[in-house]
């Protein structure tokens, strides 16, 4: 590829992703400057990478910081950029489990199914009838394609390993309740018994998938995995292909010109390579667990969220419906914090991740106390396409924030830019690693994390829409103690806390939403506005609006 071309590429592309006319793109601007954060520019390196067909290094656009700089350097120098690259792997031996995999496999062998490991996806089709003998041989299809669907874990010779079977392990089944009056109710009373089936992970199906048809043209469809096959982005990544499948079995004109991607991978080839890259004797291994350990330190962590235990004993049967709060910032506030994301050269992301670590800061968590984020790693072009656990857990210590927000923000996005570069070491062995040390575990006790809700497809296929199956379901435990989320929609940005009832005292909770909340109007407040009081009695912390 020329510089013109790679140039014209990084434009458009970026373009896309800041959501701005491909004319305010500067080729002499740093990626920051633009609005980049570390998941934009990792993104950017995945895409990249597919474009160009090879893989690329995870650091790259912070190498080259510009558009015409990496433009320059991947026009000269293309070969000595690329990773190892993923390969096939033979199957007639024992296939390693990726780090991940291995913890959740080593928990099932300890403690048995969990329920909290349970992942469902509930949607609705309504408009034309179904052909159900296609839907099911797409379905079929779906796990032929995804060697993840026909998975299962064992021990081979004291290693944990995974088997994958040459044929689906269950086929789609097919539930009808339209005949009786009551179907819908119906319905959901057999989800809750379909979700309850527990997983065994040694002889599967780890993938379970219904049709429920609870009238003419109404059909609820479920798909129900183990976690161990999956992350956060699979299940869109199945019903997209499941659409494609079922469209082509029918004959639609639209999928036969956008037919599927070839599979150069699978999940268990990755899984080798990971094991190979991070050899613990090998260069990137120590690289990784040395940045680490400097970031962590050897000091023990302070105790997180002091400020919003029970005061007292919790009470003897708590109310689990109240272990949520939400809070909700509306599109034109979002609007205005993104602007100031754009102007101080990062994202609305880090915007938001730095106002929650102030407000956990006025609510008794001190400095040094370890704050969790959850990481996709999907830059390498050859896992894009493929459901599986590329999932990772980062930790860092609560740093003590001073001065403006604006300076608070750039130093929690400079420490994110390096947490990304170091993201592929996974937080199992970074935990083995510093127990080997005599270095404490660096196990946080809130997670924090903003994500942008996918948007889901119109139509399954030809006058079938798709929607969300809307039932009440229980209320998952959490397993670090307290998450807090902001989810990103088309309508406004969503601020969720999540947490262990047992712990946490909800009416302490609510005042640190609600401080969130005000924080981040306060951000984007009109010059003439009055300044609102707090929503609690502490310091308000004033200088962080100058």
């Amino acid at each position: 590829m020329t510089k013109e071309e790679i140039t014209a590429w990084l434009t458009t592309r970026i373009a896309t992703i800041l959501q701005q006319p491909e004319r305010y793109i500067e080729a002499a601007e740093p990626f920051t400057s633009l609005g980049m954060d570390s998941m934009a520019m990792l993104e950017i390196t995945g895409d990249l990478a597919s474009w160009l067909g090879r893989e690329l290094p995870p650091s790259l656009l912070w190498e080259h910081v510009t558009i015409d700089a990496l433009a320059t350097h991947l026009s000269v120098s293309p070969a000595e950029l690329d990773e190892p690259p993923i390969i096939p792997v033979a199957r007639t031996s024992a296939i390693p489990q990726t780090f991940a995999q291995e913890r959740m496999w080593r928990e099932y062998v300890e403690k048995g199914p969990d329920p909290r490991q349970t992942v469902l996806r509930k949607l609705t089709l309504t408009g034309a009838e179904l052909h159900l003998e296609q839907l099911s041989a797409s379905v079929t299809r779906l796990i032929e394609r995804h060697e993840a669907l026909r998975t299962t874990f064992t021990d081979e010779n004291g290693i944990p390993s995974q088997r994958v079977h040459p044929t689906p392990l269950s086929p789609l089944e097919i539930i009808d309740f339209s005949d009786q009056e009551d179907a819908e109710q119906q319905a959901k009373s057999r989800l809750i018994q379909l979700k309850r089936l527990p997983f065994d992970l040694t002889t599967g199906p780890l993938a379970r998938f219904y049709l429920i048809k609870v009238g003419e043209g109404d059909y609820r469809f479920c798909i129900i995995l183990h976690h161990i096959l999956c992350d956060g982005e699979s299940v869109n990544i199945l019903l997209e292909d499941l659409s494609q499948i079922y469209r082509e079995r029918m004959g639609e004109d639209n999928a036969a010109s956008t037919p599927l991607p070839h599979l150069t991978v699978q999940t268990a080839d990755f899984a080798s390579w990971q094991r190979r890259w991070l050899e613990p004797t090998g260069p990137a291994y120590s690289r990784h667990v040395n940045w680490w350990n400097q970031l962590l330190g050897k000091k023990e962590p302070a105790p997180a969220c002091t400020g919003l235990r029970w005061q007292n004993d919790p009470p003897a049967t708590p109310d689990v419906s109240q272990c949520r709060v939400k809070n909700t910032i509306p599109l034109e506030e979002v609007q205005r914090l993104r602007d100031l994301s754009l102007a101080e050269g990062t994202t609305l992301a880090n915007v938001i991740f730095t106002a929650m670590l102030i407000a956990l800061g006025r609510h008794g968590t001190a400095p040094r106390a370890l704050i969790g984020r959850y990481v996709t790693d999907r830059r390498r072009p050859a896992l894009n396409p493929l459901p599986g656990l590329y999932v990772n857990l980062v930790v860092m210590p609560l740093p003590e924030l001073k001065g403006t927000f604006r300076e608070a923000l750039q130093e929690l996005s400079a420490l994110v830019h390096e947490m990304t570069l170091h993201q592929d070491l996974p937080f199992e062995e970074l935990v083995l690693a510093r127990q080997k040390d005599n270095r404490f575990a660096p196990h946080p006790m809130i997670i924090i994390n903003h994500r942008r809700r996918p948007d889901l497809p119109e139509e399954f296929a030809t006058g079938l829409k798709l929607g969300n199956w809307r039932t009440k379901e229980g209320t998952p435990s959490i397993p670090w103690g307290m998450n807090l989320v902001g989810l990103e929609t088309n309508q406004s940005t969503d601020l969720h806390a999540h947490f262990d009832i047992k712990m946490y005292d909800p009416a302490k909770v609510r005042l640190l939403m609600d401080d969130l909340a005000t924080l981040l109007r306060d951000l984007v407040r009109p010059v003439s506005a009055p300044i609102p009081p707090p929503a609690h009695k502490g310091t308000y912390w004033s200088n962080f609006f100058r």
